[in-house]
């Protein structure tokens, strides 16, 4: 944090990383507003996944009957060689009347600074057998179309299973040279007969609401005769965790200003800026080695960023009657949750800073929509007991449980630290609400 004189708000710019160390620039002009540029390298990704009720399988009659085939077993997995650039495979797609790999996707699939050991990252997370593929691998970047682009996921130095889209730039979309691999083994007249080929996959596009209503007992309706079960079963948690997720992620709208006013008898004298990689985006970015950390004088300062073609920012406490400034973070998820509780994992500097430690925190939804009034949900007053050691995760449970029903827009307003009248900032490292198994 620094103090400097003067009326004019310096720019500021939040860099917010992507696997391939591309980035997301978000620059704070004065107070008033956001200009989001993106970086040349890839920074956003996109979510994709393969559905193993797509394989059919169909033995001739005539070669393999009814009584001499003991049981019959298909594997398929979906991967990327690191010989296939994006859109190499363009002339064969064309040549088997597939669509093209070009493809537009809902915005819904994005995602920005996501650790990488979460469920859409890793095709095998719910697997005893990892097949010796480490997580996080990734491939060389490709220039495509004039932006950056490159994949990553589990796998080796020659193959990602199920792996994830990054891109840069603004240009059209193009999913990466996914092959599948389908393996069936025949049990014919007590032998064991193995078939194994590749094919190029169909690109389907979903609707990402019906991937979060997607439940075990739907998804193994579809699953066709004789798929191995657990192979099968692997699959199908892969996807309802890519759901889970999707439905989950949490999206910053806006919160306090990076820049605040030194007041001394009326008369001001002075400017506070925050530092840029410290805003409240980082308190719910997924990872606990960012923090939110926020000065008093941020807090009092009455600014806010304004949002873009939302309604303004509320700089004082929601809750009727109560007129104190706070520091506070909107948020909103891709699609309604219903949580029970959250959690709050200290600064990685907690053991050093612990009077900036929060000690009351409010929690609020716009169950009638953004905008159309706040309900609180939680409420933590002197409570929060956070401990005075780094990165530590601490579980609570919502005071106010059945206001949290259905909901996707929230408000977390924090009131004070442990020293508030000594400690000159306040910070945490993350938040991640919690649901019921």
């Amino acid at each position: 944090m620094s103090y400097e004189k003067g009326d004019v708000a310096e720019v500021r710019t939040t860099k917010t990383k992507s696997p391939f160390g591309g980035q997301y620039e978000k620059a704070y002009y004065g107070a008033d507003r956001i200009v989001n540029t993106p970086s040349k390298e890839p920074y956003a990704g996109y979510i994709c996944y393969f559905d193993p009720s797509s394989i059919k399988l169909k033995l001739n009659p005539n070669v393999f009957t009814a009584e001499e085939i003991a049981n019959a077993k298909v594997y398929a997995v979906c991967g990327v060689r690191s010989s296939n650039s994006f859109g190499s495979t363009e002339g064969y797609r064309k040549a088997q009347n597939l669509s093209s790999s070009e493809f537009d996707f809902s915005s819904n699939y994005a995602y920005l600074n996501r650790p990488v050991d979460e469920a859409p990252f890793d095709a095998l997370s719910s697997s005893s057998d990892k097949l010796g593929m480490e997580i996080g691998k990734k491939f060389a970047v490709n220039t495509l179309n004039g932006t950056q682009r490159g994949v990553f996921g589990r796998g080796d130095d020659e193959y990602l299973i199920e792996p994830q889209a990054l891109r840069g730039g603004t240009s059209k979309h193009m999913m990466p040279a996914y092959e599948v691999t389908v393996t069936v083994v025949v049990e014919h007249n007590g032998k064991p007969i193995v078939f194994s080929r590749n094919y190029l996959p169909e690109y389907k596009s979903i609707n990402t609401a019906d991937v979060v209503k997607f439940t075990s007992d739907n998804l193994l309706k579809k699953k066709p005769a004789n798929y191995a079960d657990d192979v099968y079963k692997q699959q199908t948690n892969h996807i309802l965790d890519i759901g889970k997720w999707m439905q989950r992620t949490l999206n910053p709208i806006t919160g306090t200003s990076l820049y605040g006013s030194i007041n001394a008898l009326g008369i001001t004298w002075g400017h506070v800026f925050d530092e840029p990689t410290e805003g409240f985006p980082y308190f719910i970015d997924g990872d606990i080695n960012t923090k939110w950390c926020s000065s008093i004088e941020c807090r009092d300062a009455g600014i806010s960023v304004i949002r873009p073609f939302f309604s303004s920012f509320e700089d004082k406490a929601v809750t009727p009657g109560d007129d104190r400034y706070v520091w506070a973070l909107e948020f909103k998820t891709n699609f309604p949750i219903s949580p029970t509780g959250f959690t709050l994992t200290t600064a990685n500097d907690a053991g050093v800073f612990s009077e900036r430690n929060p000690v009351h925190m409010a929690i609020f939804v716009a169950n009638g929509g953004y905008g159309n009034g706040w309900k609180r949900i939680d409420n933590h007053n002197q409570t929060l007991n956070l401990p005075g050691q780094n990165k530590v995760t601490k579980s609570y449970s919502l005071t106010e449980v059945g206001n949290a029903k259905n909901s996707q827009y929230f408000r977390i307003e924090i009131f004070h630290t442990v020293d508030d009248d000594e400690s000159e900032c306040m910070q945490i490292g993350e938040f991640q609400f919690t649901y019921p198994e």
